[in-house]
């Protein structure tokens, strides 16, 4: 099966080639890291070359929920900005300790046909760790906007077909694989059981005992789904080996062998579900889908969706 982590060291051997592209992925959660904030942090330091994807602009800003996937349209006026082409090899990285958000970015990737998108073992705490070089010089005001704030300019103006605000993009991307689930598939799933939907939040948010870090969600989880927290795929800043992920699932009550290509991911506002996507990859080498919106489209009580607590 193809790899979808890379190491520093096989990144560092290969910065100065035009071909690979860096990306920072980070992405703080405005509850869980207020004050935080990824394009301050990536002005001021950065792996050499990298850029930022915005997760919250580079998305569909019409959505009741943050971060959700981009239509066509936007996605490749973002890759125009960020230089990326059908024939780059992204390698896309976070600020965190352990794998966050740089997972989100590579499921992206993938949804939209790329064929060479990695992340990067151990992230940035792992480059850091190693001496290697850091990029702190300051970008200029244009490098910023075509780095950072733009993607979220291109991807409004995007969609429009005329007048002197259009932004052609050099190529299209259209979403290539069927990795998108909605609340109707996941309502619909409840009753056929088709697939297997795992939740990748803590074991007292599934349960509905702990609070939703989302204002006014209900608490609990999609009825029939399963729980393997995101912690529970890692190992330090990395993750486990295939063999320990495939057990980690299998104590969740899921064969990856039989039924890896049943499985459906969500979580809390579809990010730390595509961290057990990677996983499920790097037992599979399958794409799985992702229940986009996730709990904080499925526990808005306005929707009325079911809800189970155990």
């Amino acid at each position: 099966m193809d790899t979808c982590i890379v190491s520093p060291a096989w990144l560092a051997e290969r910065l100065s080639d035009p071909n690979i592209k860096v990306i920072d992925g980070t992405w703080y959660h405005p509850v869980g890291h207020a004050g935080k904030d990824a394009l301050t942090e990536h002005l001021a330091s950065r792996i050499p070359g990298a850029k930022l994807f915005e997760l919250d602009g580079v998305a569909d800003l019409t959505h009741s929920v943050p971060h959700m996937l981009p239509g066509d349209a936007v996605f490749s006026a973002t890759m125009d900005a960020l230089g990326i082409t059908a024939d780059s090899t992204v390698v896309v990285y976070d600020r965190f300790s352990s794998l966050y958000s740089s997972p989100r970015v590579w499921w992206t990737f993938k949804v939209f046909g790329h064929k060479s998108v990695l992340v990067l073992e151990g992230v940035l705490p792992a480059w850091q760790g190693l001496g290697l070089e850091m990029d702190n010089s300051s970008i200029s005001q244009e490098e910023v906007l075509i780095q950072s704030r733009q993607q979220s300019a291109a991807a409004m103006l995007a969609g429009r077909t005329d007048g002197p605000h259009q932004v052609p993009a050099a190529a299209h991307w259209p979403r290539a694989l069927n990795t998108v689930r909605t609340k109707e598939a996941l309502l619909s799933n409840i009753g056929s059981a088709a697939e297997l939907v795992v939740d990748a939040r803590s074991l007292g948010r599934f349960k509905g005992v702990d609070a939703e870090p989302w204002p006014g969600l209900a608490c609990g989880h999609i009825p029939g789904s399963k729980n393997v927290p995101f912690q529970a795929v890692q190992s330090g800043p990395g993750l486990k080996p295939a063999t320990e992920l495939r057990q980690v699932f299998a104590d969740a009550g899921v064969d990856l062998e039989k039924d890896g290509s049943r499985v459906v991911a969500s979580c809390g506002s579809g990010l730390t579900a595509c961290i057990l996507a990677l996983a499920v990859h790097s037992c599979t080498g399958q794409i799985i889908p992702v229940y986009d919106g996730s709990f904080a489209e499925w526990g808005q009580p306005a929707l009325g969706l079911p809800v189970e607590k155990s």
